[in-house]
């Protein structure tokens, strides 16, 4: 992905998670997203992602709508609990 997000820790699922989120969002929009994911991380001064740290940015980054009816329910599927 980036040289900032191969630095964290991550736990469980939370990449596969965070790569589904990425991928899911049209092409000509994932460098922004990325950059503001990376913001949002370094703002908290996050090193280690878990799977509710994804699903905190979906809440934070995304618009509410599209959060609760097509992000989280497809990162549900995806927790590893």
């Amino acid at each position: 992905m980036n040289e900032f997000f191969d630095s964290l820790t991550w736990q469980g699922n939370s990449r596969a998670m965070l790569d589904a989120v990425i991928a899911g969002t049209p092409i000509f929009f994932r460098g922004i997203l990325r950059e503001r994911i990376k913001r949002w991380a370094q703002d908290r001064q996050l090193t280690v992602i878990d799977e509710d740290t994804v699903f905190q940015a979906v809440d934070d980054l995304a618009p509410p709508d599209m959060a609760r009816s097509a992000i989280k329910p497809e990162l549900e599927k995806l927790r590893s609990r």
